[in-house]
């Protein structure tokens, strides 16, 4: 049951409610986010993928650019890649 309890993501309401290394993600579109709490997440380093909507997920210095997909000529994928910002 522990194992169970322990899989479920962690809800926080800032960074400081997460572990080292992590912050506190909230799906954000437009001006509002979607939910009142967010998750604990993992921060990704350079080249790993992150969620574009989301209000963290790369390392300090580092963005989240989306994916470009040849079957996505909308841009809706919500998948990127951390990178350093463009200029």
């Amino acid at each position: 049951m522990d194992n169970m309890v322990n899989a479920l993501p962690k809800q926080c309401q800032d960074d400081s409610d997460c572990d080292a290394g992590s912050c506190c993600q909230r799906a954000a579109l437009g001006r509002r986010g979607l939910l009142d709490n967010g998750v604990c997440t993992e921060l990704s380093v350079f080249g790993e993928h992150c969620y574009i909507h989301g209000s963290c997920g790369c390392a300090i210095g580092l963005t989240c650019i989306q994916d470009q997909l040849v079957l996505d000529p909308l841009h809706l994928n919500p998948v990127g890649t951390c990178g350093a910002p463009s200029t």
